[in-house]
């Protein structure tokens, strides 16, 4: 946005400073084009070529006079115009010498107007023509005089535009004809020696320039002043010329006028891109002629009214272009709009004095226009203002082009802080602020310099101007639909009437005559808006005061001087003073005199008062009528005051029923209050709480209606539980849970197994209406988890359950007792190596027989096949005690081992045997233990003693044991052969599993 904002000063300020020729790089590749193929060209001439002497004549030209509009020229792509017609207009003829030398023409200025002399620093005082008034007392004001050298140079140049329009276009047409029926050789002398150096250094001339070097001119641009505006000294004449440019060709005019007295008629016929016109006191000048060019080509027109590049002239040239000038020129400016074939079209109207643009509301094609600068003497009425206070004003209007009003758009004061006495300064420029409808108001005025006789206001622009933020208030920035961008400020100067400080004046006449009794009187306040009492003025020997033909004698204080009239009457009577009282004595209306001569009848009547009704006269008043006496009297009207009802509603909004009203009474005005304290606590402390009470404060009885109606508001207060609150009620629940059990059992119901009880968490709040006690649940809201988890069934040695998982439930949103869940487990029963099985019953008693132990707590035998039933303990996760990789207990040497199975089973087969030496291993949890084998023996019959005791489950031993039976345990590492040993056993032991199955198969 800042950036933005940046761009759109920089584009101002560009145009602020005319400067028109920017070098882009396509410039520069077409001028380095240009040069090389000019350079060419000279290259190639013949030496010759310079001492030719062509044929020539000489136009030694003056002022062109004519004014009719062109018409449209056709574009003929690299040849010259040519119109064909039998004979020159006689006042062009007249001027055509065939073998004439070349002479200039330029002549000097010849107005009686000069230029407005400029401060090069600082701020330049304005000049308005007013007259200032003196007190607005007893003499008659004087308006602002009109700037009537400004009105008269309009009017002139109304009247030449009017006379003119008749016959612009028959003279342009045959001046068009007479310049095309010219030859080659003749030499244009131009009137300003500026113009011609830049028209011979674009064409490339050294010598005279000719018709048809501009015939034959071969660039895009005709440049005069594109570099630097040019300052014309001379005249224009000579310029009508240029229109016998190729078509393809156009003009970038630049240029400056210290004066405003130039004619622009030569530029009639003239095909431009580029119009730059800056000059001082544009209001003087007659820019009719400029309606008269060809608008399609132009994509760039200056009509700025300073000759600077600084800010000299900025909101400092009070005589530029004006809304009149603006308004003729509006629908050539509008065409330009609308029918120029150009990209970037822009307007530049700065350093003027315009205000109404309404003249453009036909613009309809994108294109920026700025009007920077502006600076208007408004001869209106002049403004009374008093110094050092608040003043208000009517401001000049400013209309958009779209006829809008953007008078609201003024923003600051030249003169609204104290007066400077050097004007090397700029005056600072405070805010004024809006009252709507065009008026505004200074906080306090002052005159800008001493002895001012004006007052000026508009925006800011460019003073002041230090952030990118003010662009949006120091100027008025608008863009239309059409596209087009409009930039504008301007700085208004109106007559001022200053005055040191608000002043009265007051006139004294006798009520008869109307005639002076007394010389006036200019009574001076301190401040506007303090108040004044003129009672001592009505006091005057032989005279009484008449109020009723007089003005007030009391008020306030204005920005605008007040003239007040004091009537006054002989005094053959006294007079009367009709009072309206109450009872108490409290006057309630002023009083009203009754004056006359004595014996003169008079008549009273007493005042319909609000909020009190009249009783009678007082017992010590004179009658309510009757006739003056010659001494002074009173009338007095007595008035009680009336009684007034109030009412209070005390309404329970939950239910919308009224819970009490209260009643009472007062008279008007009077002390009685409304208390509604005592009954709001009360209900409070039975639950309720306050919405509205529109019961007042006070003052309940200074409103005279007989009869209002207050309404207090009272809701129920609702209180929310949580399970967290103190001294829950009893019967509240804000807590439950949801719950699931599964079940293990056999397939007869038998339950094997503990259950699981698996349960969720919900709370939820209720709300209790502290009034009815009553409560509200919201709804439950579930813990975490917010199902019932997946569980895994306990393996149980003997048995295969149903399901290995239970699974998980839906998330639960409200508290619920779940189905039970059971898990049923079927017996295994697992093949002996003769082909029978034993019981689960007996592997169970197995497991709980601790084969390392006796019942005296001795190491007992412990066989072979007892190691092969050992029960796995896979269900929990447990290693069984005193496992290692191979089938001997741990604390027993090999030796022991097979002996004890020689005991304990003599008829014990090879295969069981075989079975001994190569334990299949199981790995579970981390923990290495034997496998079940599937060879059982007889358990009861090896088994020489009861279990005493549980054996204690240890840690497997984390060295491998040697299998070897002749050998006693070693404790060696493991090494990869080892581990490829292990390997091999427990492919061993799965093939002889896969044979033993596919004997039983075959």
């Amino acid at each position: 946005m800042r950036l933005t904002k940046l761009q759109k000063i920089q584009t101002i300020t560009q145009q602020n400073r005319h400067q028109q020729f920017k070098r882009t790089w396509v410039t520069t590749l077409v001028l380095l084009g240009c040069s090389i193929g000019i350079g060419t060209g000279l290259w190639t001439l013949p030496a010759t070529a310079a001492t030719v002497n062509p044929p020539t004549t000489t136009l030694q030209t003056a002022a062109a006079t004519s004014t009719g509009a062109s018409g449209p020229r056709s574009p003929v792509s690299g040849t010259p115009r040519s119109v064909s017609v039998a004979s020159a207009p006689a006042s062009l003829a007249d001027s055509v010498t065939p073998t004439s030398t070349v002479s200039s023409a330029a002549a000097a200025p010849t107005s009686s107007s000069s230029a407005t002399s400029r401060a090069s620093v600082g701020f330049t005082a304005p000049t308005i023509v007013v007259t200032a008034p003196g007190s607005s007392f007893g003499t008659t004001p004087v308006s602002a005089a009109p700037d009537s050298q400004t009105s008269s140079v309009a009017s002139t140049a109304s009247a030449t535009s009017t006379t003119s329009a008749a016959t612009s276009t028959a003279s342009q047409v045959q001046a068009a004809a007479s310049i095309a029926a010219l030859p080659d050789s003749t030499v244009v002398t131009f009137g300003d020696a500026g113009i011609q150096a830049a028209v011979a250094g674009d064409l490339g001339v050294t010598g005279p320039v000719t018709l048809g070097a501009i015939r034959n001119f071969s660039g895009p641009f005709l440049n005069i002043g594109t570099t630097k505006p040019l300052a014309v000294t001379g005249t224009l004449a000579g310029m009508q010329y240029l229109q016998a440019l190729p078509a393809s060709a156009t003009i970038q005019f630049w240029t400056t006028y210290a004066k405003p007295n130039v004619d622009l008629t030569p530029l009639e016929n003239d095909e431009f891109s580029q119009l730059s016109l800056q000059m001082y006191d544009m209001a003087q000048a007659n820019l009719q002629p400029l309606t008269l060019i060809d608008p399609s080509a132009i994509t760039s027109l200056q009509l700025v009214g300073s000759i600077t590049g600084d800010m000299r002239d900025y909101q400092n040239n009070a005589d530029g272009m004006t809304n009149a000038q603006l308004a003729e020129l509006g629908p050539w400016l509008t065409n330009i709009d609308n029918t120029s074939i150009g990209a970037n079209l822009n307007f530049n109207l700065s350093n003027n004095s315009l205000t109404d643009f309404s003249p453009l509301s036909g613009f309809a094609n994108d294109a920026l226009f700025v009007a920077l600068g502006q600076r208007v003497n408004d001869a209106a009425k002049p403004v009374n203002l008093v110094v050092g206070q608040p003043a208000v004003f009517t401001a000049l209007p400013l209309v958009g082009m779209n006829g809008e009003s953007l008078t609201s758009h003024y923003q600051a004061t030249l003169s609204g802080s104290p007066t400077q006495s050097s004007l090397a300064v700029h005056p600072a420029e405070p805010d004024l602020t809006s009252l709507g409808n065009g008026r505004f108001q200074i906080a306090t005025a002052y005159p800008t310099i001493p002895n001012a006789n004006w007052f000026a206001y508009g925006l800011r622009g460019y003073y002041d101007f230090t952030s990118a933020d003010q662009f949006a208030t120091n100027f008025i920035q608008l863009t239309y639909p059409s596209g087009v961008n409009f930039q504008y400020d301007v700085m208004v100067y109106q007559p001022a009437n200053w005055l040191p400080a608000p002043e009265l004046n007051v006139r004294y006449v006798d009520a008869t005559t109307q005639q002076a009794i007394q010389p006036a009187n200019l009574i001076r306040g301190t401040t506007i808006g303090s108040t004044y009492d003129l009672a001592p003025q009505t006091k005057i020997a032989g005279y009484v005061f008449d109020p009723q033909q007089s003005s007030p004698t009391t008020g306030t204080y204005t920005q605008d001087p007040q003239a007040l009239t004091l009537t006054f009457s002989r005094q053959p009577a006294g007079g009367i003073t009709v009072s309206y009282e109450t009872t108490a004595g409290q006057k309630l209306a002023p009083d009203t005199v009754l004056s006359g001569t004595v014996g003169q009848p008079y008549q009273s009547q007493p005042l319909t008062i609000t909020g009190y009704t009249y009783q009678r006269v007082a017992t010590t008043s004179l009658p309510a009528s009757g006739t003056l006496p010659l001494a002074a009297g009173t009338v007095t009207y007595l008035y009680t005051a009336n009684q007034l009802t109030r009412i209070v509603r005390y309404v329970d909004v939950t239910t919308n029923q009224v819970l009490t009203v209260d009643q009472v009474t007062g008279p008007y005005m009077g002390t009685t209050t409304l208390d509604v304290t005592p009954t709001i606590t009360k209900y409070t402390a039975a639950g309720y709480r306050v919405v509205t009470n529109g019961v007042p404060a006070a003052a309940a009885f200074d409103d005279p209606a007989p009869t209002v109606t207050y309404q207090v508001a009272l809701a129920h207060q609702l209180k929310t539980l949580t399970a967290t609150t103190p001294n829950l009620p009893a019967n509240v629940v804000l807590t439950a849970q949801a719950t699931r059990t599964i079940r293990y059992q056999s397939t007869d119901g038998t339950a094997l197994v503990a259950p699981t009880v698996q349960t969720v968490a919900f709370t939820r709040q209720a709300v209790r209406d502290q009034v009815t006690g009553n409560v509200t649940y919201g709804s439950w809201v579930v813990g975490s988890p917010s199902n019932f988890m997946a569980v895994t069934s306990p393996d149980i040695r003997g048995y295969r359950a149903d399901r290995a998982v239970v699974p998980a439930s839906e998330p639960l949103n409200m508290p619920t007792v779940m189905p039970d869940v059971t898990v049923t487990y079927t017996v295994v029963v697992p093949a002996t190596s003769a082909g029978s099985a034993v019981a689960p019953e007996t592997s169970a008693a197995m497991s709980a027989v601790n084969p390392a132990t006796s019942s005296a707590g001795s190491a007992a035998p412990v066989s072979t096949s007892a190691i092969s039933t050992a029960p796995s303990t896979a269900a929990t996760g447990v290693p069984s005690p005193n496992m290692s990789t191979t089938s001997t207990l741990s604390g027993t040497t090999p030796q022991s081992v097979a002996a004890s199975a020689g005991q304990a089973a003599t008829s014990e087969s090879q295969s069981q045997r075989q079975v001994q030496a190569t334990v299949p291993i199981n790995y579970q949890r981390g923990a290495v233990r034997p496998a079940v084998s599937q060879h059982t023996n007889q358990t009861k019959s090896n088994t020489t003693a009861p279990l005493q005791r549980r054996p204690k489950v240890g840690k497997p031993a984390r060295r491998a044991l040697t299998r070897a039976t002749g050998l006693p345990q070693t404790g060696e590492h493991p090494t990869v052969t080892a581990l490829i040993g292990v390997l091999m056993l427990a492919l061993i032991t799965v093939l002889a599993h896969v044979k033993r199955s596919w004997k039983r198969i075959f």
